[in-house]
């Protein structure tokens, strides 16, 4: 998701320039309110039982309890006037109303109806804006970042730099122009190979655009992979001599919830559903019976901190969300960091907290939120990311073992800190203000680089919305964007 959203008040037009104020002035202003907030032998591939489904006499509204973006009884009425809408209200009259994980997966990833079919839905043109797309100054810091891991893994160790869903290429393009100038050497992409976890055939012909430039260097030029998913990229590792350095940035937003609700009176949880009428309108229902999903909340990346939840209520009409392909998708990363010879790491910049998430699956068309069930396939879908189950991962794979597996290094996290700080500790400000500085920059070009600045930084926008969370193999320590926290414990 992306550079829209209405719990922090923010919205993408709203920065005003700061004609005839300093550069440094600005910097100041937009950081003085920052704030630091503070096992199976194999790997399946989770689907989703609908045999407790009795009946559609329950309903609830859709996105009751949002924690970010409208009150949903401000929105319209779900009146799908899609391709895919009409499709999804046939398929689910003919059999059962599909869950909400379901629903989004169909919406964000159908081979010819779903939203990342589309040609492109980034930017101001788009339906959202991402922080790589606000300035390159974003992605640059992410390279910077990458080139501190290289430097903390052993010399001349072989990396493996692995995206997850690189969008548009526009981070790594970024990324990659700063490893290029940090490492300082003609031969710089003979150590580095690039992954990238890609299943849009349209969004891989526009990373690769974006970098052809690299692969075309004399020498050889970069090597680049695409998989269609993080399972397709684990099952080619036939070597785990290369370090692989993770990032996904706005990649687990986009990953199916579903949503349960806690029934008191029965004391047990059930599963919210997309149903249909004889007119294919689409309508929420709750599930009579409990689900398969529902069985997750006896995982331990969810029973203990779902139940405090409840009852501190925290969790606004006992709605819960929970990810388990979330899991699923770190226990694959954290596989190979821990079996890879030299070690590895891995970077997460989403929008979140710690968890449990409540009702929070919103849609986005054109810059502007919509019912969820509106525009199935023409507007994305996207829920906050649980940073405490992905903590609660780590933990899960350092106590299991799979039979036949060697594994070289134990784990260590390194917390979540705001989109802010881990920025301004990489040097944001510094960047910006020596953009800033340059010969030749007329006034318009001060008042875009200062905008692009509050926007990423300010907590009234993107600064702690969004968070960066770090696990790294426990050969590494001090990671900088994290260095300001405690030392975390060893696993």
């Amino acid at each position: 998701m992306r550079a829209l959203a209405a719990g922090r008040g923010w919205r993408l037009c709203q920065a005003s320039p700061l004609l005839g104020q300093s550069f440094r002035a600005a910097c100041g202003r937009a950081l003085s309110s920052r704030a630091s907030d503070g096992g199976d032998e194999s790997f399946t591939e989770i689907k989703i039982d609908r045999s407790g489904l009795r009946g559609q006499t329950q309903f609830y509204a859709s996105g009751e309890g949002e924690s970010v973006g409208p009150s949903p009884a401000s929105l319209n009425a779900p009146v799908p006037s899609t391709a895919l809408g009409r499709l999804l209200a046939r398929t689910i009259r003919a059999s059962q109303p599909m869950s909400v994980a379901e629903f989004m997966k169909q919406c964000l990833t159908h081979n010819t109806l779903g939203y990342y079919s589309k040609s492109d839905v980034f930017g101001a043109s788009g339906d959202f804006v991402t922080a790589p797309e606000v300035s390159q100054t974003f992605g640059e810091l992410v390279g910077v970042w990458c080139v501190t891991i290289m430097h903390k893994l052993p010399l001349r160790s072989k990396i493996e730099l692995v995206e997850l869903g690189p969008g548009r290429g526009t981070m790594i393009a970024d990324a990659l122009r700063a490893i290029k100038t940090l490492l300082k050497s003609p031969r710089w992409a003979d150590r580095l190979e690039l992954h990238l976890v890609e299943a849009s055939s349209k969004l891989r012909e526009m990373q690769q655009a974006k970098l052809q430039p690299f692969m075309d260097e004399a020498g050889g030029g970069l090597k680049v992979h695409w998989f269609d998913s993080v399972h397709a990229y684990h099952a080619s590792k036939d070597s785990f001599n290369a370090a692989p350095i993770f990032l996904a940035q706005e990649f687990f937003d986009a990953l199916p919830v579903h949503q349960l609700v806690w029934d008191p009176a029965l004391a047990v949880w059930r599963e919210k559903m997309v149903a249909a009428d004889e007119k294919d309108q689409l309508s929420m229902v709750v599930s009579r019976a409990r689900t398969k999903a529902c069985m997750y909340m006896d995982a331990p990346a969810y029973k203990e901190r779902v139940v405090s939840a409840l009852e501190t209520k925290a969790l606004p009409g006992g709605c819960v969300e929970i990810c388990p392909e979330a899991l699923v998708v770190m226990e694959l990363v954290l596989d190979v960091m821990r079996r890879s010879v030299p070690g590895g790491s891995a970077l997460v910049i989403d929008y979140g907290n710690g968890g449990p998430i409540a009702s929070s699956v919103r849609a986005i068309q054109r810059h502007q939120f919509q019912h969820i069930l509106t525009a199935p396939g023409e507007a994305d879908l996207t829920a906050d990311v649980d940073f405490g189950a992905l903590s609660s991962a780590v933990d899960n794979v350092m106590h299991s073992r799979k039979q036949g597996v060697e594994y070289v290094h134990g784990l260590c996290e390194h917390g979540m800190v705001t989109q802010a700080d881990f920025l301004v500790e990489l040097g944001i400000r510094e960047r910006f203000q020596a953009l800033a500085a340059k010969a030749g920059t007329s006034e318009q070009e001060l008042a875009k680089l200062q905008k692009d600045f509050v926007r990423l930084v300010s907590p009234d926008e993107m600064g702690t919305v969004y968070k960066a969370w770090c696990t790294t193999t426990d050969n590494l320590s001090n990671i900088y964007g994290f260095s300001h926290r405690a030392e975390p414990e060893r696993t």
